[in-house]
């Protein structure tokens, strides 16, 4: 009985190394198909006087002429805009510098809006503006416009 177990063994023990042969002859085939293709549009590459493919050549005639990269310039009349757009955080700075109390995001954001400092067409811009105000506070420190005064309220720096 003991012979039969290690004969069924090393049955197995073949035929996992024959499938794991397999799967690395599989597992090459498309990087030997690759190779070939590279190999047979190099080869045409090099055969045709401007050194394209005639698939490559077909798109660059069908391709559509690039723009201009610099706009044209319309003439203002010597008129300046009156009305700049305002960035969230300049509007609740603008707001906190009328109010001079602390205050939470929601009511700095509401009040933006109203005022018409601010536009926004996201769904949380309160949490937005909290966001941008403690990366301010983070990354500038001493020099950031905002101060925290309590949780969830902030004041101007001065």
């Amino acid at each position: 009985m003991a012979k039969k177990t290690t004969t069924k063994k090393a049955t197995k023990k073949t035929t996992s190394k024959k499938a794991a042969t397999r799967a690395n002859m599989r597992a090459a085939q498309p990087r030997i198909k690759a190779d070939q293709e590279n190999a047979r549009l190099a080869e045409q590459r090099a055969k045709s006087p401007d050194g394209m493919t005639a698939s490559e050549r077909a798109m660059a005639s069908s391709a559509k002429p690039a723009k201009n990269a610099t706009p044209k310039k319309k003439a203002s009349g010597g008129k300046a805009k009156a009305k700049t757009k305002m960035s969230g955080l300049d509007a609740v700075a603008k707001v906190l510098g009328e109010t001079g109390e602390p205050m939470n995001c929601k009511a700095m954001v509401d009040s933006a809006i109203a005022k018409g400092y601010w536009k926004t067409g996201g769904k949380t811009p309160a949490a937005t503006i909290y966001a941008a105000i403690t990366r301010e506070i983070t990354t500038k420190g001493k020099d950031a416009r905002f101060k925290k005064a309590g949780r969830g309220q902030f004041v101007l720096a001065k």
